[in-house]
């Protein structure tokens, strides 16, 4: 990649993590879709996701989801950086359309709204995500 491609996948990156992260709870669903979308193209978040993806094929974010709701708590991730983050974006994969799983989340951490469930749902799980994914880009707004 040239230096320019690395600037423009770092903005776009930022950008996006920071739609998801900060815009109105409304538009969850569709900017995760944006978020996820771009993570599968981008060529640089790519050569960070695919070695995840197949060293940690064996994680299952259904299985994460069925000991959140055998246990009625949120389960610990796991101690690995890397199987961490691989399962935190398999969480937001299987998040993406599923309003009821984001209700059961909230549910979880004493929740009844779906915007409290939600940012909930940004703090717990995606800001470490997008903290592991890439460490370098801060916040811009």
């Amino acid at each position: 990649m040239t230096p320019q491609e690395i600037t423009n996948s770092l903005q776009n990156f930022k950008d996006r993590r920071d739609d998801l992260m900060h815009e109105d709870v409304n538009g969850f669903d569709h900017l995760a879709g944006r978020f996820i979308e771009f993570c599968e193209k981008d060529f640089l978040i790519q050569t960070i996701l695919n070695p995840l993806k197949e060293r940690f094929s064996d994680i299952n974010a259904e299985q994460w989801w069925e000991a959140v709701q055998q246990g009625y708590e949120i389960p610990d991730f796991p101690l690995d950086k890397d199987e961490e983050l691989i399962l935190r974006y398999k969480i937001l994969q299987s998040v993406r359309g599923d309003r009821g799983i984001l209700f059961e989340f909230g549910r979880l951490c004493s929740h009844s709204k779906l915007d409290e469930a939600t940012e909930s749902f940004r703090s717990l799980v995606l800001r470490p995500l997008m903290s592991e994914l890439f460490p370098t880009a801060r916040r811009s707004r």
